[in-house]
């Protein structure tokens, strides 16, 4: 499958790597699980390993929530939902990990049966493949307000340079002084609007999960953050800020309407409200 690779001083220089991962999970028990994770990544032709311990839970609506750790590395941790697709069950999955450099994926993890299937190769070119609901963020620049990035009653600002398959970066600014004074970021959307958005601000990575909605004229995320025992903080909302020609339009667009019934009304006639 696609994913990302950043450095760890800017998010904003993506480049696509492949990625092929496999859990092996064990008994669930009251929506609790563990497990093993082994993935293998291949950016341009060099290709590496990754293992870790997988500590999960379910809930009754099928949000999932995985923990991957390893020795020696920081732990990730994977969000989700799970999802049925023409009768097949999948783990819908959302993470980040990494230190000195990121690697960011969304996934359908679906059920495979060792040996019955051969894996196909470790290449991938994001050009073959489609996830194209939420394209229209690409170019787009949003107002956003967060009281733990920018401080109480604070906003900031972030524009989106590029948009590939459920994947979207670039960079923004918050008031001077604030915890998110400069930054870049990487984040995921899935097909459904689950949004995955992870900020750096010098060294420290905020990462805030939530649901886009909308179109280039009026989308919107509501976000806030998340860890490993639960939700924090209340959440923030960003909001697309409409092009100066798409304003214009939506400004002729409203004094049109208001001029007709206007006078529709002089001439005694209703228009529906």
């Amino acid at each position: 499958m696609l994913a990302y690779s950043a450095s760890g001083s800017d998010l904003s220089d993506a480049i696509p790597i492949a990625d092929q991962t496999i859990w092996s999970l064990g008994a669930v028990v009251n929506g609790q699980f563990t497990g093993t994770s082994a993935a293998e990544f291949k950016i341009g032709s060099t290709t590496f390993t990754s293992s870790n311990s997988m500590n999960g839970v379910v809930t009754d609506s099928g949000q999932v929530r995985i923990l991957f750790s390893s020795a020696g590395t920081p732990t990730t941790i994977g969000i989700g939902q799970l999802r049925t697709v023409e009768g097949t069950t999948y783990f819908e999955m959302q993470m980040i990990s990494g230190g000195s450099s990121y690697v960011t994926h969304w996934a359908y993890m679906a059920p495979y049966t060792p040996g019955t299937t051969p894996l196909p190769p470790l290449e991938v070119s994001p050009s073959q493949l489609r996830s194209p609901e939420w394209n229209w963020m690409q170019g787009t620049t949003w107002s956003m307000q967060n009281n733990a990035l920018f401080g109480e009653g604070g906003s900031g600002s972030f524009s989106v340079t590029s948009y590939q398959n459920g994947y979207f970066w670039g960079t923004g600014a918050g008031p001077v002084g604030s915890e998110a004074e400069s930054f870049s970021f990487i984040g995921s959307a899935t097909p459904e609007g689950n949004i995955l958005f992870n900020l750096l601000s010098g060294t420290t990575l905020t990462s805030l999960t939530g649901l886009i909605s909308g179109n280039a004229s009026d989308g919107s995320m509501v976000l806030r953050s998340y860890s490993a025992s639960g939700t924090l903080g209340n959440p923030g909302v960003a909001m697309v800020v409409p092009e100066p020609s798409t304003l214009m339009a939506l400004l002729v667009a409203a004094a049109g309407f208001l001029l007709v019934r206007r006078f529709s009304r002089k001439q005694g006639n209703s228009l529906p409200r």
